[in-house]
């Protein structure tokens, strides 16, 4: 950016410029790492939200994102958050101060589930355990597949004045519309 003079006879100064995208203190397009905070190492999958513009994206497998996608603006505010780790919530502008952001494990816990079964029924107490096959076979009461109807639109000349019809409109309106233009 440069400064200029607004007007020479109040010697008020305005800054002018444009923003440099690829100066690394621009908050715009700035390589991030997401490490944990315990182990130092980098934290893959982690979710990166613009909460102002509804806009995301995830960090790779080094732990690093580019903040292009989420199109920051000075003001937006940044949300990090990955399972097993504490949510973290900064301001675009402080991402020019932070290189590193490291995330804190952070353990939570889950109500329990109890899962009940039913134990079957041996056959015989002196069966061995083998799967059980059924005895008669299995007759469906309803057919799976529905009948054809095939034979009933052969019976009925209903559909061939349908696509006679059909087939006389769309000549009619083929050539309507060809004279128009």
């Amino acid at each position: 950016m440069r400064t200029i003079l607004q007007n020479p006879q109040t010697a008020k100064a305005v800054s002018v410029g444009m923003i440099d995208l690829y100066n690394p203190l621009c908050y715009m397009n700035r390589i991030i790492q997401i490490i944990d905070s315990s182990t130092k190492l980098p934290i893959s999958n982690v979710h990166i939200i613009n909460v102002f513009r509804n806009l995301g994206t995830t960090s790779n497998a080094a732990g690093q994102f580019n903040t292009e996608p989420l199109k920051l603006g000075i003001t937006d505010t940044i949300q990090f958050s990955h399972i097993g780790y504490g949510t973290i919530t900064l301001q675009a502008r402080q991402l020019v101060l932070v290189p590193i952001i490291q995330l804190t494990p952070q353990a939570e816990q889950l109500p329990g589930t109890t899962i009940v079964g039913k134990k079957p029924k041996p056959s015989s107490p002196t069966a061995p355990a083998t799967p059980s096959t059924p005895t008669t076979p299995i007759t469906p009461t309803t057919p799976l597949v529905q009948p054809s109807q095939n034979d009933e639109v052969k019976k009925s000349k209903f559909w061939l004045w349908i696509a006679l019809a059909s087939l006389v409109g769309g000549t009619v309106t083929y050539f309507a519309t060809k004279k128009n233009k």
